[in-house]
């Protein structure tokens, strides 16, 4: 998922193929007609043999994909936020794109990135279930916000940590190394010889 000409990962561009790619692929693994052949897309026609329907959901990756993606300080993470496709996929999913029963399995990256809102959507797909006069479309979509945080703002964060942390251990070295423990220990010892003294004397005179 790299173009070298765009100097870009392509699917972190809203007008890059990859988006209706991998739609048109989500779409033929689950809409066409039921199959066990390995070399085709669709459901299983056997559920004995494939008991489950799995719809990848996710940027594929090659070598040149992750050589790409080294270069650009990015991750598969930092792609699925910038691109925003899970918000295309609880579109997809919740205008009914996807025929009924044609997914069993859903797999995605970051799942903790807008995974409540395809678990919503999925769960309430029409034919997933008998209960309630509504599904689908006729519900309303979640609202999906885009995750802003991405991977330069984490290594800013971890660098901004780092130099705190440094700084503090810089300090606390600093303090036990020139702090004189035993000068301040004397010190203190004197003040509460001087402060019995005082009090002797003080009582002295009271009974004088």
């Amino acid at each position: 998922n790299t173009n070298a000409t765009m100097g870009i990962p392509p699917c972190t561009n809203k007008k890059s193929p990859a988006f209706e790619q991998l739609h048109q692929y989500l779409l033929a693994s689950a809409n066409n007609p039921a199959s066990d052949d390995d070399s085709s897309l669709g459901p299983p026609a056997s559920l004995d043999r494939f008991p489950f329907s799995e719809l990848q959901a996710l940027w594929q990756v090659d070598t040149h994909a992750a050589a790409a993606g080294v270069a650009h300080i990015s991750s598969l993470l930092d792609d699925t936020t910038k691109s925003n496709l899970h918000k295309s996929l609880v579109s997809w999913i919740h205008n009914g794109d996807f025929s009924d029963g044609g997914i069993s399995l859903f797999a995605v990256d970051y799942v903790t990135l807008h995974g409540n809102a395809i678990f919503s959507v999925l769960r309430t797909q029409c034919g997933q279930s008998d209960v309630g006069q509504f599904c689908g479309a006729d519900l309303a979509a979640p609202r999906i916000f885009q995750k802003r945080f991405n991977t330069i703002s984490w290594f800013l964060s971890i660098v901004v940590y780092t130099m705190v942390i440094v700084w503090i251990w810089a300090m606390v070295r600093h303090y036990f190394r020139h702090y004189q423990h035993e000068r301040q220990m004397q010190r203190l010892s004197k003040d509460m010889e001087y402060a019995r003294e005082a009090l002797h004397c003080g009582a002295q005179g009271t009974f004088t």
